[in-house]
């Protein structure tokens, strides 16, 4: 929080956007995914295609209940929704081994977009080993919390593409830098604000806006769920977030808003 804070600071004073200070917009807007629990595969397929026709093309699915369920609910959007909308599955570590491969078996003509956290987060080796022998595209998200694990997971070529939270980064100042080394070892990132409020959710967006590497579908989905939660000029436009740009994080709380009245 206090490194998000001081991100804003320093650019509210300077009158720059945050991403400015990261050293500049790469893109305008991010594209943002919407997300799937595990439930029965017909409310899971009337939800992918509410927001498809929303237009977000990309969405992103829990699995780790029951093997055949995953797999029929899987199978059952991407039938729904077509080749042209991407499709992720987040294991939230909960396959064994042998079970992960059997998964990326199953799924192997559903075109997953990538596998996120599939094996417990210290396995790195387990990682790799699914990677090299599935040929499936791996993600690290409760496997990477700071510079340290980033060159572990490179080092063992675990995965494909870092899941950046800033709750587990400390916030951008190490992000940078996972991104940085992410980037010279031709790993993809994106930015993801599971519990943030929008100011939370702006620093990764800020994030996503700046970084590079991270030009997949961000899941920052506050901004389109829960949009009363504060005042912010970023605005999500089909499928896309579009950034409002005012100085920092370019929000401000109900609070601060009755404050400035």
């Amino acid at each position: 929080a206090l490194d998000m804070a001081l991100y804003d600071l320093q650019g509210k004073l300077s009158g720059l956007p945050v991403c400015r200070l990261l050293g500049g917009l790469v893109r305008d807007r991010v594209p943002v995914t919407r997300p799937i629990g595990i439930e029965s595969a017909g409310s899971a397929v009337e939800k992918a295609r509410q927001y498809v026709a929303q237009g977000f093309r990309t969405l992103k699915l829990k699995v780790g209940s029951e093997f055949g369920e995953d797999v029929a609910r899987v199978l059952a959007i991407r039938d729904a929704v077509g080749e042209a909308v991407s499709i992720r599955i987040d294991g939230n570590q909960g396959f064994d081994f042998p079970t992960a491969v059997r998964m990326c078996r199953a799924l192997e003509q559903a075109d997953i977009q990538y596998f996120e956290q599939p094996l417990p987060a210290w396995d790195h080796r387990g990682l790799a080993e699914l990677r090299a022998v599935t040929g499936f595209r791996l993600a690290a998200d409760e496997s990477l919390h700071s510079l340290r694990d980033a060159l572990s997971l490179i080092r063992h070529s675990s995965v494909d593409v870092f899941v950046i939270k800033l709750i587990k980064t400390s916030g951008l100042t190490q992000a940078r830098q996972i991104a940085a080394v992410a980037a010279a070892s031709g790993i993809r990132c994106v930015a993801v604000s599971p519990f943030d409020t929008q100011v939370g959710a702006a620093a990764a967006l800020h994030f996503a806006l700046a970084m590079p590497n991270a030009d997949l579908a961000n899941e920052l989905t506050v901004f389109s769920a829960q949009p009363e939660m504060a005042v912010t000029g970023h605005r999500v436009e089909d499928g896309h977030i579009v950034p409002g740009l005012d100085p920092g994080l370019g929000v401000m709380s109900i609070a601060e808003l009755d404050q400035t009245v």
